[in-house]
């Protein structure tokens, strides 16, 4: 975790001329508030606040049920686990919130989506501003797959509908592993074909 410091009001610097009375500390989200109650001899108590700014930390999965969860999906059920582990290397894990877009409409597409968790909602925008909703994916469902194959733009829009947890892949990550084990891709890419005709992502 990042520890950013922000100072908010300083009076003076705390030496050893001066005596800590209290320490105050308050988590806010993601920005912790320090109270620091001090004072000289003779003086009134001053107080000095100083912001700790944590970045969030980056969401982390054990591998094997990474893997594991792989296994289920339609599209790389022909991979061995040696292809599976290879795999797990490269995905991403993505959280979104409700009402968050995963991409946009005429955007190039850069990566696949697996649900591990949540709901995601297909739609596409009429020119009169209207949303016709398309198809709706859950657990285990992937969505954006033609990404591994070319950058063509996104033919329709991706909403969350609930709190939800995905795996990504990136086009150029899965390129680049490929190199190392080309007959990873071919299963893959036969797999993509199969269902890229879906009218959507």
């Amino acid at each position: 975790m990042i520890l950013q410091i922000i100072p908010i009001n300083n009076y003076v610097s705390i030496s050893n001329d001066y005596t800590v009375e209290s320490i105050l500390l308050k988590n806010l989200q993601n920005l912790i508030i320090l109270h620091i109650k001090y004072k000289r001899r003779g003086d009134t108590a001053k107080l000095r606040l100083t912001a700790v700014r944590t970045n969030k930390p980056e969401h982390t999965m054990d591998k094997t049920v990474i893997s594991n969860f792989l296994k289920d999906i339609e599209l790389f059920k022909e991979l061995d686990d040696e292809e599976l582990a290879y795999l797990t290397e490269i995905v991403k894990i993505r959280e979104y919130k409700t009402d968050e877009m995963v991409f946009s409409e005429n955007n190039p597409r850069k990566r696949i989506y697996i649900v591990y968790e949540g709901r995601i909602e297909l739609f596409k925008r009429s020119p009169t501003g209207q949303d016709k909703r398309l198809a709706s994916f859950s657990k285990l469902d992937f969505l954006g797959e033609g990404a591994l194959m070319d950058n063509y733009p996104h033919a329709t829009s991706a909403r969350v509908k609930e709190p939800t947890t995905v795996f990504t892949i990136d086009r150029e990550d899965f390129r680049e592993q490929s190199k190392a084990m080309p007959e990873l891709a071919y299963k893959v890419l036969s797999g993509a074909a199969r269902v890229i005709g879906r009218p959507y992502c």
